[in-house]
């Protein structure tokens, strides 16, 4: 987790976003 959060952090940044978002919507 901590390697690819180093290497991809454009990549991890999108993932939050869209699992923020998903939860988001779900919730609400």
């Amino acid at each position: 987790m901590t390697i690819a959060l180093g290497k991809s952090s454009k990549e991890e940044q999108t993932l939050f976003d869209i699992m923020d978002d998903w939860l988001r919507r779900d919730r609400f």
